[in-house]
């Protein structure tokens, strides 16, 4: 790969890194290693290939460049030094030091082909300098993880390299006769996925010519597949991995069956914590549980679902009483519902109960509970999916606790009161007849991402349409065959390769939300977990770690744990109120995530000294909370929202023609009913003007409101008193984040004293501000006993305010409340493939959004989304990763369907000054000011007086809205992503603010300042410096540009962090029309005043900032600082 002109760049970073004197020998190995990986991404960055670790990526590329042996095993022992997280002496760092350079050096000239200079050969070490102990070479290991780089079909051997051995190139034999030729399939899927592809080998033999001799082969170890989509896979008639690909696009539906298989769950979970609960309160508290799924059946149903349950209640009641003691398992050593992941067997798991015991916690048991009847039981008299079920959780434990681990499994049918408890032997044999059909599941899913001309999307629905039970014969399988088929065949060309275009989409984020790309800015997606360090995950904000127990009420009804940070938390986390994550304990590295049941959990509160969280599943063994001091939370991934999105594309796909058509583009949306309404006094005229249009529209009319302009505040509240003044109709209101539901709230309950009466929201009182927690259905359904007295609560309310994920996921209110009318907030923040299925229920349509601010957030690489069909680019789907409403609203431009859109033009937020730049390079001058009689406040100067003696930072804040302050480039900071003159200059301004409120008596509020910066290491180094200089930081709000989206300060900071000019692209996220997004949204936060922190140098490179700084008051921050 000759390439002297990158090679002579990287040549300079590196002696760049060897001569900084600012940098600790730890800080230079950190740079170093980003330098590494930077190599390699370039090596590696035409290939098409997306790879989920350093080490593959490496291994692909010693391939490809024919790397030496000995040079590779010197590369990947500087990779693990420098993640390592040892405490080592100045003498060890310095030889880590010395090995990166060297491995640096010359793996740059081997790849690029470009010689090293002068300067670089004299401070290179002799080959010798770095020792190291041989790996042995062993005869059996129970485990290796392997890249595989090429197949020998003819010798039936793969080639690979072995992680643990990364210089050796190993040969790996498969289709040998009683060890591995049952993982043949999984050979076939390994050539059609194509190499390079990770796997993990589980006993391997090795042999005299050190050829691998695996019995079984996982693909993709980190791509981690639940175990029960592979249990659901095993059916009467045999393994069909199919099955699992069929079930992401049919609709759920509550079946009596699934309901009283939930109501049994719960039994279970309520009698473990106290058996002698009776029946009639526990079938109430179900009932309140899940009150929609009674709502539409008719009394002879609900009779049945009664008898049934008092039926399984009884079972499982003895079970808890008695049973379970007479095989020796003790109630308050079982844990409910605890979660394992395994990267050993590519498998993630939640076993209903799990008995640890507490005298030798190698014994155990697993307690699947099934509540369905025995269909073709097998030899020991269990349904098949459930026997593989137990066996898959066997190895859970087994990956989790060591091999030594012993487990009774069993398999719990509370339909049978006699003999309900069955067990279930392991055999190992079966176990990896398991895993070949989840290597099965994840060849497909892999497939449907895949952009190949013979593997693709188009190859798995040929599988399903050619399926050999899609003639009948199959029971339920036939049916839902049948369903597919007649929907997917009676779509056009065009609606097919729509269709198929954003199944691949949604299978690519989900595969990188499971494994990600191992790259210096992207994560490891779920794999993190275990793939990162926790050096690297609180260098991305990733882990709350080393917390202690404060308060442990995980018994109680609300299942609340209260933790308190400690010294070694780390200072700074990504984390905010409502997210989901995974909670686990933590004793040290190497026993992580892996090691440990995990509890999965929602965060109720983070503040600076403590954490508040809610276990899914309450937890009455207190066993493991006392056992272990620290505890860590990392995020957490639901299949859930991938799984809707298929749905919805599905559900657009069964619509009828002509509303396919609507929502494809290939129809316009019908013209504007007549309508006249009243004049409202607060509206303007052009809001007046838009109103009409949204409530005259059809079909689905697009409202484009830039910041400011009361998009929800004004346009929703006017809207929605409209219909209940002037209709029957009934409407849902929609946004994609809880706060901005927050806010839908706020405003329609500006409409009437009696409004609360009128509507209901759906979604957790945890992510529900507290104003409006009462507004809950939840909450208004809490007393209603029966299912006429819920049908007539829900009936007598107009309006359902919800996220749409939350909506997506209660179908039954959309069914029960048929509401005619949608607006849905936030819109252009919102992938396509989530809401075009929801949309085909509706007749009219709102879609409110914005698409010159930040887009919905999209983890492929736009070459990976972009659509070349001209057929489609004509309908303006030219790239899946954008908005429906931005597609919608090109394309109703494009085709002058003037009806369907409309732009707010008048905005209150900002003065006038700080509207010029974005009105005029966003929004092609667009935008205006309120009327001077409304808002004086967007016209008034600054209302400070200052005198000849303040210093110059306060005369410019006290009458400058506008300000640039020049700083330097800070040469110490290791990745780029900090700036300590930038942190040190918002100290100053923060304090003279300060000054500035307290001379003229005005107050600092939550709502004064706004801190923006690109990096969340920026945001610590912000926050440290304000804390080290006592500034009180209760009332800042200190996040990046994606985090302030619909937020708005009277001040913003903005702290662009600019130390290389290359950061300029990473900075920005263009629109289609070349509008940087990220600055538009940066700079129409504020109300009153801008404060831009960067280096002007490095600023007037980029044409936008060029212009922008013309328009701002420069200071320098060397005066200031000195």
């Amino acid at each position: 790969m000759y390439n002297p002109d990158l090679a002579s760049i990287l040549y300079h970073e590196l002696l760049k890194i060897h001569h900084n004197q600012e940098l600790s020998l730890s800080g230079k190995i950190d740079q170093l290693n980003d330098l590494l990986i930077l190599v390699f991404n370039e090596a590696t960055k035409d290939e098409k290939i997306q790879f989920n670790t350093l080490f593959a990526k490496i291994a692909y590329a010693c391939h490809r460049y024919k790397i030496s042996g000995k040079a590779q095993f010197f590369i990947h022992t500087f990779r693990k030094v420098a993640r390592s997280e040892n405490k080592k002496t100045d003498s060890a760092l310095l030889l880590d030091c010395l090995l990166g350079i060297k491995v640096l050096a010359e793996t740059i000239l081997t790849i690029f082909e470009s010689g090293m200079p002068a300067d670089l050969i004299k401070i290179l070490p002799p080959d010798n300098f770095y020792n190291t102990n041989p790996i042995p070479i062993a005869a059996f290991k129970p485990k290796v993880r392997v890249l595989a780089l090429d197949i020998d079909e003819k010798h039936h051997q793969l080639k690979v390299v072995p992680e643990d051995e990364p210089e050796k190139t190993i040969l790996l034999q498969y289709n040998i006769s009683e060890r591995n030729e049952n993982f043949n399939p999984t050979i076939q899927t390994i050539v059609q996925i194509g190499f390079p592809i990770t796997l993990q080998l589980l006993d391997v033999a090795i042999d005299h010519d050190e050829i691998y001799r695996p019995s079984a082969i996982v693909i993709e170890p980190d791509y981690l597949v639940d175990v029960t989509s592979v249990a659901e896979s095993f059916k009467d008639y045999g393994a069909d991995p199919i099955a699992h690909i069929l079930k992401k696009f049919l609709p759920y539906e509550t079946t009596k069956a699934i309901t009283v298989g939930n109501i049994a769950n719960m039994f279970l979970d309520e009698l473990m914590a106290n058996p002698k609960l009776e029946y009639k309160e526990l079938f109430i508290k179900a009932f309140k549980q899940n009150p929609f799924a009674f709502v539409f059946w008719e009394d002879a149903d609900v009779k049945e679902v009664n008898e049934s349950a008092k039926m399984h209640f009884q079972t499982l009641q003895k079970m808890v009483l008695q049973d379970f003691e007479n095989q020796n398992i003790e109630i308050k050593d079982c844990f409910l519902e605890p979660t394992f992941y395994s990267e050993n067997y590519g498998l993630q798991g939640r076993l209903d109960v799990f008995y640890q015991n507490k005298k030798n916690d190698r014994k155990g048991a697993i307690i699947e509970l099934k509540s369905s009847k025995l269909f073709k039981p097998n030899s020991y008299g269990l349904n098949h999916s459930h026997y593989y079920q137990t066996l898959l959780y066997d190895l859970l434990l087994k990956s989790a606790f060591g091999s030594k681990m012993d487990a009774t499994n069993y398999i719990l049918y509370s339909r049978y009161y006699d003999n309900p408890l069955r067990y279930a032997p392991t055999s190992k044999t079966q176990q990896y007849e398991a895993l070949q059909i989840r290597n099965q599941i994840v060849g497909l899913e892999k497939m449907m991402a895949l952009q190949k001309e013979d593997f693709n999307v188009q190859t798995i629905i040929e599988k399903i349409l050619q399926h050999p039970l899609i003639r009948g014969g199959g029971g339920f399988s036939s049916r839902d065959l049948q369903l597919f088929s007649t929907v997917y065949s009676q779509l056009t060309a065009l609606e097919k390769l729509y269709f198929n275009s954003f199944v691949g989409f949604i299978a690519r984020e989900q595969h990188l939300a499971k494994i990600g790309i191992q790259d210096l800015e992207d994560s490891n997606g779920t794999a993190s977990l275990w793939l990162n360090t926790i050096k690297e995950k609180e260098d991305r904000f990733s882990i709350i770690n080393n917390l202690k127990i404060k308060t442990n009420l995980s018994a109680e009804e609300d299942p609340l744990i209260i933790f308190e940070k400690t010294e070694n938390t780390h200072v700074l986390s990504n984390f905010r109120d409502g997210d989901i994550g995974v909670l686990y304990p933590f004793s040290n590295p190497e026993k992580n995530v892996l090691g440990n049941q995990v509890f999965k959990c929602n965060i109720i509160k983070v503040d600076e000294n403590s954490v508040v969280i809610r276990l899914r599943c309450r937890q009455f063994n207190y066993n493991i909370f006392q056992k272990n001091e620290f505890w860590n939370i990392e995020h957490d991934l639901l299949d859930t929202s991938f799984n809707n999105m298929y749905r919805q594309i599905f559900e657009w796909a069964a619509s009828e023609k002509v509303v396919r058509s609507i929502w494809l583009g290939t129809a316009p949306p019908n013209k504007p009913d007549k309508l006249t309404i009243p004049k409202y006094e607060e509206l303007l005229p052009n809001q007046q003007d838009i109103l009409q249009k949204m409530l005259a529209s059809n079909d689905y009319f697009l409202l484009w409101g830039p910041p400011g302009t009361g998009k929800t505040s004004i346009m929703v509240k006017y809207f929605v008193q409209y219909i209940l003044e002037h209709t029957e109709e009934k409407i849902m209101l929609l946004a994609y984040t809880n706060r901005a539901v927050d806010e839908i709230c706020d405003s329609i309950e500006k409409i009437s004293s009696d409004i609360k009466n009128t509507y209901f929201r759906i979604g957790s009182r945890f992510s529900t501000g507290k104003a409006f927690q009462g507004q809950l259905l939840d909450d208004k359904i809490k007393d209603v006993g029966n299912r006429k007295a819920l049908k007539d609560m829900i009936l007598g309310h107009r309006i359902v305010v919800a996220t749409v994920s939350s909506i997506v996921s209660k179908p039954e209110i959309l069914e029960l409340m048929d509401c005619t009318r949608i607006v849905i907030d936030e819109a252009s923040q919102i992938l396509e493939p989530m809401l075009v299925g929801l949309l085909t229920r509706f007749a009219k349509v709102i879609l409110i959004g914005d698409h010159l601010q930040l887009p919905a957030v999209v983890t492929q690489d736009p070459k990976h989304s972009i659509i070349i069909d001209e057929n489609l680019n004509e309908l303006c789907l030219t790239n899946l990763r954008d908005s429906l409403f931005e597609r919608l609203f090109l394309l109703c431009k494009k085709n002058n369907w003037n009806w369907a859109y409309s732009q707010l033009e008048v905005q209150g937020r900002m003065h006038e000054d700080l509207m010029y730049f974005p009105s005029k390079f966003f929004y092609q001058n667009t935008l205006k000011t309120l009327p001077q009689n409304i808002s004086s406040r967007q016209y008034a100067p600054l209302p400070y007086s200052v005198t000849e003696k303040d210093q110059e930072l306060l005369k410019c804040l006290a009458t400058k809205r506008c300000i640039f302050i020049d700083t330097p480039i800070d040469i110490s900071s290791i990745r780029k992503k900090t700036n300590q003159y930038e942190a040190d200059t918002i100290s100053l301004v923060v304090k003279a603010i300060n000054s500035l409120y307290e001379n003229h008596q005005k107050e600092i509020s939550h709502r004064s300042i706004g801190i923006i910066t690109p990096y969340r290491a920026q945001i610590a180094k912000i926050k440290d410096k304000l804390l080290t200089e006592n500034i009180n930081i209760e009332n800042l709000s200190i996040d990046t540009v994606e985090r302030y989206q619909g937020g708005a300060r009277d001040i913003i900071i903005l702290s662009l962090c600019t130390n290389n000019e290359s950061q300029l692209s990473a900075m920005a996220s263009l629109s289609k029309e070349g509008v940087d997004r990220k600055l538009n949204v940066a700079l129409t936060r504020a109300k009153e005043q801008i404060i831009l922190i960067g280096n002007k140098e490095i600023l007037q490179k980029n044409t936008l900032y060029r212009s922008l700084l013309q328009t701002y008051h420069p200071i320098d921050a060397i005066c200031l600082l000195k």
